[in-house]
């Protein structure tokens, strides 16, 4: 155990005093709780029971605690200090001190060891034990500053040393509550952490002194991401972008862009356009080549002479600046038919029929299609399957897939195979197949599709086979999936991207074809998807499709 300086019987001398006291913290400014603090200077001087400086090289060992007692289940056997020991705050530093001829020394405590941010509640002794140097730690002594308790052998730490943790300034802290200080972050500028939410003044005040001949609001720390710019003489105000084309300018109460595609309203003092349902009869008119969105039907419309609503003042605009209203045409045609020099097109309004009537070509009122020519050079009553033009298709296979099987190899194939239905909310609804085994060695379970491909196929595309799995984990010893395909003639396809499917998420695996395989339209394809899996995990399918080109 540690002696007490009154029962010393060590090497130094029959009793150690020390006069060591704390000095103050060495901090320049007030910090917050939360900043690293700095040192603390410790000066004293060692003397000996009859009073007498000790000159010589120890070591100071300072700890600090919440209680004052030191007793022998605080420290271990080698001497060192226990860290589970009751009161102990984890904070141990040791210096090498040389005393001169008059037993003074001076250390600075946290030089070695960060000192922790002081808390009256825990941090409240400071324990200073002291040995010659190169003497084993079992011959540390601790210096008591009341050799007449039993129970009192730490020094008590005082406000200085609390100091140097200060965290309020006239007890306001940092934060964005009422009463609290805000704080610059790197750079000098404001951390928008603790930033309030507002201001309570009914207005906000840029260039308060009047000193500048622009007032504005910068984005970005260059600029170049855009600014807002008040001059104080016109009263103009710019917006710009990061694009220098891409300018805003409010002069004298005119829009300006001065972007492609901005609009540039300058040169009209009447241009106006607004927005209303069923213009005619719910929006006034009231200036001559007013515009307005009809928000009923979609179309812009033009006004044509002042009026009041109700009345009929706005008309259409056509794409080339003209006025064409073909529901007044037709409000006003007899039997609802627009007639050219070659062919008419009538509208039934009883039964909604369209009828489209010219000398080459007509649909009549059940909807079928004459003509007397031809579509591309071939009479539309024979085009040949081969003529129609190819898009992309998609053959879509969901659980449980037509024409499937499950099959064994007859190796490790200890398992069951399921198929459930999941609902992840939104579009993420699918059923899959879940194989699962309760060996500790993985073992493994084909589902085996056969299908024709569509009589319209003409090729796969670049991204041909999509597939959807999931695994219990990411680690293919555990559990995975693997994918086979054989084409029209049963030779097997090289696929890249189709083995050692691993996931704990749903993954939708993009499969492509290593290239030589044949597929011809309405022969049989066949797909064997291996599902392996241990006792701890699973493997589960889903969707399979095919990106193909057809007719």
């Amino acid at each position: 155990m540690q002696n007490k300086n009154q029962k010393i019987t060590s090497v130094l001398v029959a009793l150690l005093v020390s006069t060591a006291t704390l000095m103050g913290a060495v901090a320049t400014t007030v910090q917050a709780a939360t900043t690293t603090p700095g040192t603390i200077a410790y000066q004293g001087r060692l003397l000996d029971s009859s009073s007498d400086p000790l000159a010589g090289s120890y070591t100071f060992r300072f700890s600090i605690w919440s209680d004052a007692d030191s007793d022998a289940t605080d420290y271990l056997g080698s001497g060192a200090i226990d860290p589970a020991a009751t009161g102990y705050e984890g904070w141990t530093e040791e210096h090498a001190v040389t005393t001169d001829a008059f037993g003074l020394f001076d250390v600075d405590l946290g030089s070695i060891l960060t000192l922790p941010n002081f808390t009256a509640a825990t941090h409240t002794y400071l324990q200073v034990d002291v040995k010659v140097t190169g003497a084993a730690d079992t011959t540390y002594e601790v210096l008591d500053p009341d050799t007449s308790s039993a129970v009192i052998d730490r020094n008590v730490l005082h406000k200085k040393a609390y100091a140097e943790n200060a965290d309020t300034v006239d007890n306001a802290d940092v934060g964005t509550a009422a009463g609290n200080l805000a704080t610059l972050g790197t750079g000098g500028v404001w951390d928008i952490a603790v930033m309030g939410s507002g201001t309570n003044a009914d207005t906000f005040i840029i260039d308060d002194n009047d000193d500048g001949a622009t007032s504005g609001i910068q984005f970005g720390s260059d600029g170049t991401d855009g600014s807002i710019t008040f001059t104080n003489a016109t009263g103009d105000i710019t917006i710009t972008t990061p694009d220098d084309s891409d300018l805003v300018n409010i002069d004298n109460a005119t829009l300006t862009s001065t972007s492609d595609a901005g609009l540039d309203f300058g040169t009209s003092d009447t241009f106006r356009i607004r927005e209303a349902s069923d213009p005619n009869t719910n929006a006034a008119c009231t200036y001559v080549r007013e515009l307005i969105m009809n928000t009923a039907d979609g179309m812009l419309m033009r006004c044509t002479g002042v009026g009041v609503a109700g009345v009929a003042t706005w008309t259409n605009i056509d794409t080339t600046g003209g006025s064409v209203d073909f529901e007044g045409l037709f409000a006003n045609d007899a039997d609802d038919t627009l007639t050219t020099s070659n062919s008419d097109f009538t509208i039934n309004s009883g039964t909604g029929d369209t009828i489209i009537t010219s000398n080459d070509w007509g649909v009549d009122a059940s909807g079928n299609i004459t003509t007397n020519g031809t579509v591309d050079g071939v009479d539309l009553q024979s085009i040949p399957f081969a003529n129609l033009a190819t898009r992309a298709k998609e053959l879509v296979f969901s659980p449980e897939y037509p024409n499937f099987a499950v099959e064994q190899d007859g190796t490790a194939n200890k398992g069951k195979m399921e198929v459930f239905f999941v609902d992840d909310g939104g579009a993420a609804k699918r059923n899959y197949y879940n194989f699962t085994t309760r060996n500790g060695s993985i073992q493994d379970m084909y589902v085996t599709l056969s299908f024709q491909l569509p009589l319209d196929f003409v090729s796969f595309t670049g991204a041909p086979l999509n597939v959807n799995y999931q695994t219990s984990d990411g680690v293919i010893t555990t559990n995975q999936v693997d994918i086979e395909l054989y084409d029209t003639t049963g030779t097997a396809v090289a696929l890249t991207g189709g083995s050692d499917l691993a996931n704990a998420a749903w993954t939708n695996a993009a499969i492509t074809f290593g290239g030589g395989e044949t597929f011809t339209a309405g022969s049989t394809v066949t797909m064997k998807l291996l599902l392996q899996s241990t006792s701890s995990g699973f493997a589960r399918i889903s969707d399979i499709v095919f990106n193909y080109n057809g007719r």
